[in-house]
């Protein structure tokens, strides 16, 4: 029994400990953790102003694949049939995994070492048009 106990109070505990860190990063405005995403943070230069549409764009910054998994969460939740989404001026919607909170491909052609543009838009739920993106630069493969 007191092994059942002992079990039962680490699970409850890790529990927990699970539930607050997604719901303190709730109250932060940080989505919480989602299975089969990318939640790398963006460097210090990723500011909240100035970037009404996406929150955690990955890649950021550099990255060593010619092939990245390219993704973002929305800030507001997105009409999903609006949402547009560019590589280096190149639609590549058609590819994307489109949710009401976010996107992800990977891009269909091996990206040249340099710096790409990645950029979206689309309509919010409640009906404001939003436009926003980044660059990222492919250092090697």
């Amino acid at each position: 029994m007191n092994r059942f106990v002992s079990f039962a109070s680490l699970a409850f505990a890790g529990a927990m400990m699970l539930w607050g860190l997604n719901a303190g990063a709730q109250q932060s405005g940080v989505p919480p953790y989602s299975p089969g995403t990318s939640h790398q943070q963006p460097g210090p230069s990723w500011a909240d102003a100035g970037h009404p549409l996406l929150h955690r764009p990955f890649p950021w910054g550099s990255v060593a694949q010619q092939f990245p998994l390219i993704n973002a969460s929305f800030r507001r939740p997105m009409r999903s049939e609006t949402v547009v989404v560019t590589l280096d001026g190149s639609d590549e919607t058609n590819i994307a995994k489109v949710t009401t909170m976010g996107f992800e491909f990977t891009p269909a052609f091996r990206l040249h070492i340099g710096t790409h543009t990645v950029r979206i838009t689309g309509v919010t739920q409640t009906g404001a048009s939003l436009t926003d993106g980044w660059t990222f630069t492919v250092t090697s493969d």
